[in-house]
Parts: structure tokens; C-alpha cells; sequence
């Protein structure tokens, strides 16, 4: 689910679903795979992630560009915008790709390098998150360490926070946070699975 100017879009199975601010349906439309991630840019573009490829489509539901299809074991999960950059996190390879708005791949983030090693990002199951949070800082989670943590876009580890843990500040399962999101005045919202 995204949200844009009055526009919620919904991408769920093989369907993109609009609906205005009225709650009035203005585009139902079948997609040509099972979608696994859905964002819209700032300028209304809407970006559904597949397993292995993005598509852009407009706010009318029509198709604009076809990204190449990513190789290994791609699992697209999360779909964000800094600036001139797309972010897309992929579950499968376990990396982040960083994008430009035309589809060609800048470089990737394995989540390597940290301060007690160079595990890099650790995704027991196919839940991987990430955010850019109001100035314009990316933000992973790194699900089976409970962390969520803070990259430049070359992929320097800035920064990170979370714990496993049962108390109402830690995460707990073998994978969580599954989903965040940062609101204007920078406080984060997670949510865990299990």
C-alpha cells in the first residue's frame, strides 16, 4: 500500500487497485506478475516491485517502463526515494540496490563492514524493509540481528539501534522488525511479525 496526493495505491497478487480520496475506484488493473512491493515517487510514479524486476506505471494505471530483470536469487521486498536515487531491497540476494529513476543500478549495499564484523544482512525469511526518513537518510532493517540501520549511498554503515529483546523496546522472533516506517518529526513506527 502507498499513499500520493489523494491517491491510495494498493498492489496485492497480480493486481494494481487506485482509489482517490473519495474512496471512489479509479483504476483496477491486472498486472503481469505477482507483485511483492509497491511505492509511489514524489512525482506520482508508481513503482511495483516483482520478484525479480520493477515497473513503473502512471496514476491512470498505465505501464511507463520495464526494469531488467535482476540475477541470483532476487526477492523484491521494499521500494524507497532519496533525491535523484531509487532504494530497493532485495530479500533473496540479501542487498540493497540503489537506482537511478531510469532503471540503471548505481551500486549495492550488503549491510558488511559493521563494527563487531562483516556479516552483512541477515534475512531468515523474505521480510526486509527499508525507509528515507525526512532528511533524506536511508534506513535498513536488518531483521535477524534486530537492528534497523542507517547507510550512506555508497553504503557506509552510519549508524543502527534495536536489540533482540521481549521489552516494548527490542524486537523479538528470529526476524523483526518485518516492517518500519518514519514519520515527519523523524520518530520511527515498526511492526514484528509472530
Amino acid at each position: 500500500i502507498a499513499w500520493h496526493k489523494g491517491f491510495l495505491c494498493i498492489a496485492y497478487q497480480d493486481h494494481l487497485q487506485i482509489i482517490d480520496s473519495l474512496g471512489v475506484e479509479v483504476v483496477r488493473k491486472t498486472l503481469p506478475d505477482t507483485a511483492g512491493c509497491i511505492a509511489v515517487s514524489p512525482s506520482g510514479e508508481v513503482y511495483i516491485g516483482y520478484r525479480n524486476y520493477i515497473e513503473i506505471f502512471d496514476l491512470e494505471g498505465n505501464a511507463q517502463q520495464k526494469w531488467d530483470t535482476l540475477s541470483g536469487n532476487p526477492f523484491l521486498t521494499a521500494i524507497a526515494f532519496k533525491n535523484d536515487a531509487v532504494f530497493v531491497a532485495d530479500a533473496g540476494n540479501r542487498r540493497v540496490y540503489r537506482y537511478t529513476h531510469s532503471g540503471n543500478i548505481l551500486n549495492f549495499i550488503e549491510g558488511k563492514g559493521r563494527i563487531e564484523g562483516t556479516y552483512g544482512f541477515v534475512i531468515p525469511s523474505p521480510y526486509f524493509d527499508l525507509v528515507v526518513d525526512p532528511d533524506d537518510e536511508l534506513w535498513v532493517v536488518n531483521p535477524g540481528i534486530h537492528h534497523v540501520e542507517n547507510y550512506t549511498d555508497e553504503g557506509a554503515l552510519r549508524a543502527f539501534w534495536g536489540d533482540a529483546s521481549f521489552d516494548i523496546d527490542g524486537f523479538t522472533g528470529c526476524c523483526n522488525p518485518v516492517h518500519i516506517a518514519v514519520l515527519q518529526d523523524g520518530k520511527f513506527i515498526t511492526s514484528e511479525k509472530g
